[in-house]
């Protein structure tokens, strides 16, 4: 059975790639649990200087497996999977080294706040971001209201998050949370090249450079965490997130009733 997270290491650029490209990379437990391992080793190791994700297959990362959601999760075990995944977005955020995700085909949900997370993100054409939470009876979780808020201003990311918007890679390049669009052949070889200019740069200026400008914003990404943890724990046993889920799996338009 292959790895669900590997890691390739070379001249000072490490590239962590979530490998289970039958669920488009979903954020199962061993994907999670492997991601979460892989930052500790790069962050720990002293030859690599700069970190790539990117995923297998057709997409970067479709977020949580809506399929085994609505199960009736208890709020507090609710609340111990969203820590869980708190930890992995603030693995990524504070790591003091730069992370460059490198995005195709979809970032959906935490895939999309997986990228959010990073410091740069280059993404292939066509690419499209998602925030389908509010389909689903249930709000954006794992930073992505603390990175939306930053990039987009208060009154656009409530739209996008209220709307459930599908963001294509030529959209979040305008909106400012993409730095390049790649033809999709170009968009790890792109990451690649930026990967290795930033090694052979001055690593510890880099570091403090990105410790400064991440720590400048005035609410913390762990206040927001834990807001969004409570929420999600909370709404997970509403009906209207039960509902969302079966429609998703019915494939239909979900008809919400406010509870």
């Amino acid at each position: 059975m292959e790895a669900s997270v590997i890691v390739e290491k070379s001249e000072g650029v490490a590239t962590i790639i979530f490998n289970e490209p039958e669920t488009r990379n979903a954020m199962s437990g061993p994907l999670k649990e492997g991601l979460m391992a892989a930052l500790t080793d790069c962050e720990e190791d002293a030859d690599v200087k700069v970190v790539i994700l990117k995923g297998n297959g057709k997409g970067f990362c479709a977020g949580g497996n809506i399929k085994t959601m609505g199960a009736g999760i208890p709020a507090v075990k609710m609340k111990q999977r969203m820590n869980g995944a708190a930890k992995l977005i603030q693995q990524i955020h504070s790591m003091p080294k730069p992370v460059i995700s490198a995005v195709h085909g979809y970032a959906f949900g935490a895939g999309f706040s997986i990228a959010l997370a990073s410091d740069m993100i280059i993404a292939a054409e066509g690419t499209k971001f998602g925030l389908a939470f509010k389909n689903l009876g249930a709000i954006p979780d794992c930073g992505a209201h603390y990175f939306l808020s930053k990039v987009l201003g208060p009154w656009k990311a409530k739209e996008l998050i209220w709307r459930g918007a599908v963001i294509t890679a030529e959209e979040g390049e305008r909106y400012g949370f993409i730095n390049h669009v790649v033809a999709p052949e170009e968009v790890f070889e792109n990451a690649k090249v930026l990967a290795s200019e930033l090694a052979s740069g001055p690593v510890q200026a880099l570091s403090y450079t990105k410790s400064i400008i991440d720590g400048g914003f005035n609410k913390s990404l762990e206040d927001i965490l834990e807001l969004e943890g409570f929420g999600q724990a909370i709404l997970f046993q509403t009906q209207d997130h039960q509902e969302g889920v079966q429609a998703f799996k019915e494939k239909r338009t979900p008809q919400f009733v406010g509870e």
